[in-house]
C-alpha cells in the first residue's frame, strides 16, 4: 500500500481504508505478545467503518449510505455471535478486536483522510 500511495496509483480514498488495515495488523502483531484478540472481529468492525468512511467520501449522503453500511453490521454480528457460540472467543478479546478494527480505520481517516 505504501508503493501504491508513493506512486499515486490508487485514489486517496481507495488508500485511506488500506492504511487502516495496516495499522490493524501492526496493533495485531504487536497483541500476540500480552494477549489474544480477534482477528475476525477486527476484521469485519473495520470493514463496516472502511465502507462507512469510503460512503462519507464520496459524497453519499445516510439516506443512500445506510444500507451497505447496516448489512456490514449485520455480518459483523453474524460472525461475532458465531466465534463465541462456538467457544473460539472471550467478550474481551471481541471487544479489543472489535475496538482495534474500528479505532485503525478512524484514525487512517483523521490522518490521512
Amino acid at each position: 500500500a505504501a508503493m501504491y500511495k508513493m506512486t499515486g496509483y490508487a485514489s486517496k480514498e481507495i488508500m485511506v481504508p488500506i492504511m487502516g488495515m495496516e495499522i490493524a495488523l501492526v496493533v495485531l502483531y504487536i497483541s500476540l505478545w500480552w494477549g489474544k484478540i480477534s482477528i475476525h472481529a477486527m476484521a469485519t468492525s473495520g470493514v463496516a467503518v472502511a465502507v462507512f468512511i469510503l460512503l462519507y467520501s464520496w459524497g453519499y449522503t445516510l439516506e443512500v449510505a445506510w444500507i451497505p453500511v447496516v448489512m456490514s453490521v449485520i455480518v459483523y454480528d453474524i460472525v461475532v455471535i458465531s466465534r463465541m457460540e462456538q467457544g473460539c472467543h472471550t467478550p474481551r478479546e471481541i471487544i479489543l478486536g472489535t475496538v482495534v478494527g474500528i479505532s485503525s480505520q478512524v484514525i487512517s481517516f483523521l490522518v490521512w483522510g
